[in-house]
């Protein structure tokens, strides 16, 4: 998706912001682990799995910064070894479950999977960490299969429904990064003079809704409408700091980049309703 090559997260006000999103994602990561909710049951391994699956498509998609992982070698050997514990134990639940994991042998067919997930993550945190690698590129993650995997439901004859069902971390972002473009753009907000580097925000939520929405084949919870009111108050906001600025207003490849995410999550927004509007 090249998004390093479209300039949306050159800056460090979206880096910055990029950071709070990863800065979820490790609290949601490390209260799963603790030891109070590790349980041996296909509720606990989907929370999982949804979360390391964020994790490797956002570095897959090279959107944001993999930085947060670096120098978490440790942290990443712990999560493979509790969950582990809990994938290789001899447990199985009633197939009251749309997840195949209640099942001690699809656990074993697949275990294979799961390793090349934790050493992507082992990889992604070393590379980082390492000077000795500084400048060089990190191989592209290739798996057997393709992202999402885990969170797709199954019947006995293959997949049951034609999109992924994932654990509630997956809801919570979306709605989390919807609630951060809601708060820049509202009016109260706007009376305090934001500037430039909180409109990125917006950029920046609305990419990885729509990168979320479009990979799991989720709705934004947003009508087509309201994109459309969100992207007329950033666009005006951008021309007024603009203007603050002695500066002329020109739709740029930044401004072309940004209108594309919005344009994205538009026909997301359409092809994927909200439940109640």
């Amino acid at each position: 998706m090249g998004r390093w090559g479209d300039k949306l997260y050159e800056s460090d006000a979206a880096l910055d912001y990029f950071a709070s999103i990863t800065d979820c994602i490790m609290r949601e990561i490390y209260y799963l682990f603790s030891p109070e909710q590790v349980k041996p049951n296909t509720t606990w391994i989907i929370e999982v799995v949804t979360v390391i699956e964020i994790m490797l498509l956002f570095a897959q998609k090279e959107i944001g910064s993999a930085v947060y992982l670096m120098d978490e070698d440790e942290a990443i050997e712990r999560w493979r070894s509790v969950f582990f514990t809990v994938w290789d134990a001899e447990w199985n639940e009633p197939e009251k479950s749309h997840f195949p994991f209640h099942a001690y042998a699809y656990r074993q067919a697949h275990r294979d999977i799961v390793i090349k997930w934790f050493d992507r993550l082992d990889e992604l945190s070393l590379f980082l960490g390492d000077d000795e690698l500084e400048g060089k590129e990190l191989k592209k993650f290739i798996s057997q299969v393709g992202l999402p995997y885990f969170s797709l439901a199954y019947s006995e004859t293959g997949p049951a429904t034609a999109y992924p069902i994932t654990g509630f971390f997956l809801s919570d972002l979306i709605e989390w990064l919807k609630y951060s473009v809601v708060f820049v753009l509202s009016d109260e907000n706007r009376k305090l003079a934001i500037g430039f580097f909180q409109i990125e925000d917006v950029w920046v939520a609305v990419d990885v809704m729509a990168l979320l929405c479009e990979t799991y084949a989720r709705s934004p919870q947003v009508t087509y409408q309201t994109v459309e009111i969100w992207q007329k108050k950033m666009t005006d906001i951008w021309k007024a700091r603009l203007a603050e600025e002695a500066m002329e207003w020109e739709e740029a490849d930044e401004y072309k980049n940004v209108v594309a995410r919005f344009d994205q999550l538009k026909a997301l927004a359409q092809k994927y309703p909200p439940m109640f509007s």
